[in-house]
């Protein structure tokens, strides 16, 4: 009696098992994208500071004064992990590009997910940051 209720019950494991797995892969996926987007969200902010930072000793009447497009080229040097073709820099200086003013840059970076079976594919991130300008 022993012996054949051992063997009924020994495909219940392999059953509950073949169930939870899909679960536990969609719940490890999730923990990689949330590390992923976590790890673009510090590099988009990192990139945003160095860059407001570059622009904030550099106004109009230095001898290189900072430009939507120099800008641009020190978040792609800083924002390492992103991908460059994907990244969008938005650079806004209140009231203008003089000293005492404020230069304020923002990053938008469509962050794609690895996790099947969520609503939405992308999330956009962004990272911005403020300085004034000394120079």
């Amino acid at each position: 009696m022993r012996i054949r209720s051992r063997r009924s019950e020994r495909g219940g494991a392999v059953f509950e098992f073949a169930m939870i797995l899909p679960l536990i892969a969609i719940l490890f996926l999730g923990i990689i994208d949330f590390s992923r987007a976590m790890l673009a969200y510090n590099a988009l902010t990192h990139a945003s500071e160095a860059a407001a930072r570059f622009a904030s000793v550099r106004s109009r009447t230095s001898t290189t004064p900072a430009t939507t497009s120099t800008i641009t080229t020190r978040v792609l040097q800083a924002g390492t992990g992103l991908e460059a073709d994907k990244i969008d820099v938005t650079a806004t200086w209140t009231p203008g590009n003089i000293r005492g003013g404020i230069v304020v840059v923002q990053i938008d970076y469509p962050f794609e997910l690895l996790t099947p079976f969520v609503p939405w594919e992308t999330i956009n991130l962004t990272g911005s940051a403020s300085a004034r300008i000394s120079n």
